[in-house]
């Protein structure tokens, strides 16, 4: 009978750790929605003016990127507080975020006008 005890036990602390890692995970998404996400990247597009004319494909799979890597590093309350700040404010923060994405954009444009 005490070993059923300790089963039902680990089972019930297992359970609850599930709950809790995903209760965790759940606030690791950051309030972030798909529309939110869809709208950073219409605004990443605006804000690129003339590369999303000349290089749509590879602006709009950089905005991606960059979403993405804004999306898992911070939450969508702090991106919304970050971007009220001065410009010169915001590209300290989401700069060193998204680096990567930037400088993979900026390798691949260069790669096509040699």
């Amino acid at each position: 009978m005490k070993l059923k005890h300790w089963i039902i036990t680990l089972i019930i602390i297992f359970s609850g750790y599930n709950v809790i890692n995903y209760i965790i995970n759940k606030k690791q998404s950051k309030n972030w929605t798909a529309n939110s996400e869809k709208i950073l990247i219409e605004k990443c597009m605006i804000d690129s003016k003339n590369m999303a004319i000349e290089y749509p494909i590879l602006t709009k799979e950089y905005c991606s990127c960059s979403m993405k890597k804004i999306r898992d590093s911070i939450s969508l309350d702090e991106y919304l507080r970050i971007s009220k700040m001065e410009t010169e404010e915001q590209i300290k923060i989401l700069i060193p975020i998204f680096k990567e994405c930037l400088t993979e954009y900026q390798n691949r444009i260069k790669n096509l006008n040699k």
